[in-house]
């Protein structure tokens, strides 16, 4: 089976909720040997007793005492006295060693004494003396438990040999095929359905095995068949919709959304359909499909669908990211606003919107979706970071630092709050107070190669403290050494230092990664410039110019190599 094959993620989700009765034999067996692979216990001698006279007499005589001895270890069999009912067992086997019926009985005491290897000794035996189906039963299950699952396997057979309407071992055999021989565990499957119409939980496993073989009508036709008997299952209208989305059945899976929701109940089931659903098609939007004008309309569809009808503040979250992807901002705008409204103490939404916005580099629109609910959460020390970096995004970088103090005075160990205050703080001129706040930041969390490196690049332009900017940048490198703008700032460094050679081979490394920026071709510029290479330092300043043509004061600089 392909690892990375969409809906087998969304069958095997289903396939635990629904499967778990059916296969606690088959997972309790295979966790079992984990545990007990590595407890063998010696195989105990096993001899053919036989009566000490041929005398008919003292035959009955010795089948009555085998009968006894097997009552009596049934008995304290059921006393769970397993090891004493093994000794009386034996003892019956002493004097009748014909009965499978005795060998199956110590198999299985042996079984509970979690003695595994004598016990799949005495069930062989008592197997091979013509035993009934519950001796390959136990069979089957002792090689599950011994991790011999060709074996299991080979004991299902068996068992379909001597009945094959016995659809347990055939779900068995089926559920063990289904990785080793799909084609097998097929057959099995589809003879099961034909005894027993309604199994939903083969019709989902049957459908599973059909999409790894390419057979996405078979699959759609079970996955068809499971929705008539349960059509106000959510997990299954919405597998439905991810098979036909697939396919590229959009129409259809349009329809299966529809149907979900004159079938689902308004409430937890309906929004779990609408979460899943939603999840799905943000996936989809994320790998690349967001040119698909089918997806893109099914999306829409969704996003409008729950927009109407979903309760839940995390499904509107979920339908306003989508709404995003697809281009549908003012709808995202709304559910974003609608989903922070109803949520109650929790500040998770608010968190989320606000966030969003910042990856999108859309402050404004963030700033007024999430402004208005800012003092309902104005206690949770996320809730003013946020809203700092959102007025810093928006150039307003007093109103930034103003929030983001607030946010330090509710939580004073916050690294990345103490980061940005740094930041602002050097964009701004206040330098003191930039290189107070970056030094709490890294002392609170030192590993944070990001801020080393700003620190260090804050320090270098301004060409103060360069011994300890040397220091950060280099503490940087150790954690990503080949990360192109920390080669920069160390190159960067060592130019304002005047170590020119340390400088060209940083600058000339960080060139060299892939994406290398206009504001590295400037630096490399510059020490070319410094070393007199004036040929070098104009080709630095028209790859710079290639990457940025507007770039301050980079004309200037062509002009003097010129």
């Amino acid at each position: 089976m392909h690892p990375d094959h969409r809906p087998n993620r969304v069958f095997s989700l289903l396939l635990t909720r629904r499967a778990l009765a059916k296969s606690a034999l088959v997972a309790s067996a295979l966790a079992a040997s984990v545990f007990l692979g590595a407890c063998a216990t010696p195989r105990p001698a096993v001899t053919e007793a036989t009566p000490s006279s041929d005398h008919p007499r003292d035959v009955r005589q010795s089948a009555r005492l085998a009968e006894r001895h097997f009552t009596d270890g049934s008995l304290l069999e059921m006393r769970e006295r397993h090891a004493e009912a093994i000794a009386e067992y034996r003892r019956a086997l002493e004097l009748d060693s014909s009965r499978g019926s005795i060998y199956y009985a110590i198999g299985k005491n042996f079984r509970r004494l979690d003695q595994i290897d004598s016990a799949i000794l005495y069930t062989r035996m008592a197997a091979d003396r013509g035993g009934a189906l519950e001796v390959y039963e136990q069979l089957a299950d002792l090689m599950m438990l011994s991790g011999d699952i060709d074996g299991a396997i080979a004991q299902y057979d068996s068992m379909l040999t001597i009945e094959p309407d016995h659809l347990q071992s055939r779900y068995m055999a089926a559920r063990l095929l289904q990785r080793r021989e799909p084609a097998r565990a097929i057959e099995h499957y589809e003879y099961i359905l034909r005894n027993l119409t309604d199994d939903t939980d083969v019709m989902l496993r049957l459908a599973e095995l059909y999409l790894d073989a390419g057979n996405v009508d078979g699959a759609i036709g079970m996955m068809t068949t499971m929705r008539s008997l349960e059509p106000t299952n959510p997990d299954l209208h919405h597998m439905m919709a991810t098979l036909l989305l697939d396919a590229g059945r959009y129409a259809t899976a349009l329809e299966v959304l529809t149907s979900a929701e004159e079938h689902v109940a308004i409430g937890a089931p309906l929004e779990e359909f609408y979460g899943e659903s939603l999840r799905d098609v943000a996936d989809r939007l994320d790998e690349g499909h967001g040119a698909d004008d089918s997806v893109r309309i099914y999306a829409a569809a969704l996003v409008a669908r729950a927009s109407a009808s979903a309760q839940s503040p995390g499904v509107r979250l979920l339908a306003g990211g989508v709404a995003i992807a697809i281009g549908d901002s003012a709808r995202a705008e709304a559910l974003f606003a609608r989903s922070i409204a109803d949520s109650s103490s929790s500040a998770q939404a608010w968190i989320q919107v606000a966030g969003t916005y910042l990856e999108l580099n859309d402050p404004a629109t963030g700033l007024r979706v999430v402004g208005p609910e800012t003092g309902r959460f104005a206690d949770d020390y996320r809730v003013p970071l946020l809203l700092g970096l959102l007025h810093e995004a928006a150039g307003a970088p007093d109103t930034a630092i103003a929030w983001i103090r607030r946010s330090v005075e509710l939580y004073d160990e916050q690294a990345e709050a103490w980061a940005a205050l740094g930041r602002i703080y050097a964009a701004t001129g206040k330098v003191g107070a930039s290189d107070a706040a970056y030094e709490k930041s890294i002392g609170i969390d030192p590993e944070n190669a990001t801020v080393l490196n700003n620190f260090a690049y804050a320090l270098a332009r301004r060409g103060s403290r360069l011994e300890r900017a040397l220091e950060l940048v280099t503490k940087a490198l150790e954690y990503e050494p080949e990360n192109e703008s920390f080669l920069d700032t160390r190159g960067w460094v060592h130019f304002r230092r005047g170590e020119l050679d340390a400088a060209l081979a940083d600058l000339e490394k960080a060139a060299a990664a892939g994406g290398a920026s206009a504001e590295i071709y400037e630096h490399l510029g510059d020490v070319h410039k410094a070393r007199g290479a004036y040929i070098d330092a104009r080709r630095a300043y028209e790859r710079a110019a290639e990457l940025e043509p507007e770039r301050d004061g980079l004309k200037a600089r062509l002009r003097s190599v010129r």
